[in-house]
């Protein structure tokens, strides 16, 4: 985080400079990240137990359902680009909706090794 804090000053730094603020009071100023910046983690509140969360499993709303998901939803997949989603939507347009998602592994391109990577990010409810 201490880049962030250079840019502050900096920016500070540069508008002191710039406008003339010698006096400004930057301890009234708060420093706001998005849940971009936070890779949409969210911080439990104070009241709430802390507990330990293994960050490489998907969360429920983070699970991508292959049989209404965009391409641009589908990209974000492991291992799977623009062609390869292109695929998956046209292999539930051609043959109706996932019943499984085992069944994904019959679009070409998307093997057992893939499968196994994505399994846990993916549902077809």
């Amino acid at each position: 985080m201490k880049h962030k804090e250079i840019i502050y000053v900096f920016i500070i730094t540069t508008l002191t400079g710039v406008w003339g603020f010698e006096n400004i009071d930057t301890s009234k100023i708060e420093i706001i990240q998005s849940s971009v910046v936070q890779n949409n983690i969210e911080k439990p509140s104070e009241s709430e137990p802390k507990k330990q969360e293994n960050l490489t499993m998907p969360s429920q709303s983070n699970i991508i359902n292959i049989n209404t998901s965009s391409k641009r939803e589908l990209d974000i997949l492991y291992k799977v680009g623009p062609k390869t989603a292109d695929k998956i939507i046209e292999y539930r347009e051609k043959n109706g909706k996932f019943k499984t998602k085992e069944e994904i592994m019959n679009v070409k391109g998307i093997g057992e090794k893939i499968y196994e990577k994505i399994k846990d990010g993916i549902s077809v409810e």
